[in-house]
């Protein structure tokens, strides 16, 4: 038998070939096995997600790969600083984020520091509003604004500056008024006497 590195060299190898071995578990002795069950038996990866040969895994924007031992570790930190409660939002450039102009707070509620717009046809639908005292309001109470109108409170008297009423109907008396249709707490007025429906 000739020496095994004079024979011809096959450039490219199938997974058919045959190789020699010493078959250690039967006395050393020579044998062959196919290349494909060399490939199976050292478990071999020779395919990632369909993909074959030399592939190369890199990191995106923000995403680190870290490879330790037979893993890789894939970090994709947060991008941005925030604030503790605060509502976040993606930034101007839309890759980062940032806080928004709401926060959270121990109510359970939001802090809007700003306004707050409504689309066309929407309403907001809530059952209580707190006033700056923190207060719920009571039965027939209306929100008024305080000095330099900088706060909102419940109150139970309305004080009104330049009102103007228009179209307000007039009756003789309350009797007249029950008589045409209106009922008590409506307005209406005798001459030049502004009445209330009792």
């Amino acid at each position: 038998m000739a020496i095994i590195y004079t024979y011809p060299l096959k450039s490219t190898p199938a997974l058919e070939d045959l190789i020699l071995i010493s078959d250690m578990s039967s006395k050393k002795l020579t044998k062959s096995a196919t290349i494909t069950s060399l490939k199976d038996t050292i478990d071999v990866v020779d395919s990632f997600n369909s993909l074959t040969g030399a592939v190369t895994i890199t990191g995106g924007t923000n995403v680190t790969l870290n490879t330790s031992g037979n893993n890789i570790e894939i970090n994709s930190p947060g991008v941005g600083t925030g604030t503790i409660n605060k509502i976040p939002k993606w930034s101007a450039n839309g890759s980062d984020i940032e806080d928004s102009i709401i926060t959270e707070d121990a109510g359970p509620g939001i802090v809007v520091a700003g306004n707050v717009s409504l689309a066309a046809n929407s309403y907001i639908n809530t059952p209580s509003i707190l006033d700056d005292a923190g207060e719920q309001g009571t039965a027939n109470q209306v929100l008024s604004a305080g000095a330099a109108g900088v706060s909102i409170l419940w109150t139970s008297s309305l004080k009104l500056s330049g009102l103007r009423v228009t179209s307000l109907a007039e009756h003789a008396d309350n009797t007249a008024a029950l008589a045409a249709g209106l009922v008590a707490g409506d307005f209406y007025r005798t001459v030049d006497f502004l009445k209330v429906v009792h």
